[in-house]
């Protein structure tokens, strides 16, 4: 049973990603072996026992990371990226029915090269099958992932040519992180893309 707070700062924690827990404060992913998760490196606070109320309370400051104090020179949000085209956002509709619950997104290479329907192809395939194609691959493989995984390598075959027989098999990325809200985000991008 989790005790609903971090056991590094003891602040609120959010459960996201299948469960995991996250602390915003921190801004950190844990699972502490007292919240009942299978933790094969556990760190020092997921070891630690769960808080009680006669223990003592909550400390009122809040942690400083190294950089509380540094200046900003340059900061992109996801939004931002989304607005300028750098990502394509895949509306909520489409990821409901491939079973995707969080906020997700295509890199402009992914999209360009993967879910544009080469002039060779037009007529035979459509947009809305090859992104269907990349969702449901990504799903399958995220079913089958570890649930604390952050990063997933999932393949695709995606035909780029009417004489290619069979089609290619691709590998794409998909990175999971908390997005600009907290309440997490799916990014996918090429294999080499960062």
């Amino acid at each position: 049973m989790s005790c609903q707070q971090c056991h590094a700062c003891r602040g609120p924690i959010k459960h996201v990603l299948n469960g995991v827990e996250y602390c915003p404060r921190c801004q950190q992913y844990q699972r502490p072996l007292s919240h009942g998760y299978t933790n094969p490196s556990p760190n020092e606070a997921e070891q630690a026992p769960c808080h009680t109320a006669s223990s003592s309370p909550p400390p009122t400051h809040e942690p400083q990371s190294c950089w509380h104090n540094a200046d900003v020179i340059h900061a992109y949000s996801r939004q931002q990226a989304i607005e300028d085209g750098t990502l394509v956002e895949i509306p909520r509709s489409i990821l409901t029915e491939f079973g995707i619950r969080f906020h997700t997104a295509l890199t402009r290479a992914v999209w360009n090269e993967y879910v544009t329907v080469p002039a060779a192809l037009t007529g035979i395939q459509d947009e809305t099958g090859r992104l269907a194609d990349i969702l449901l691959m990504f799903h399958l493989a995220a079913k089958h992932s570890r649930p604390d995984s952050t990063q997933l390598m999932f393949q695709v075959v995606v035909k780029q040519d009417a004489t290619e027989q069979p089609p290619s098999e691709i590998t794409l990325k998909a990175i999971v992180d908390a997005g600009d809200d907290g309440k997490g985000a799916i990014t996918i991008l090429l294999e080499n893309e960062d």
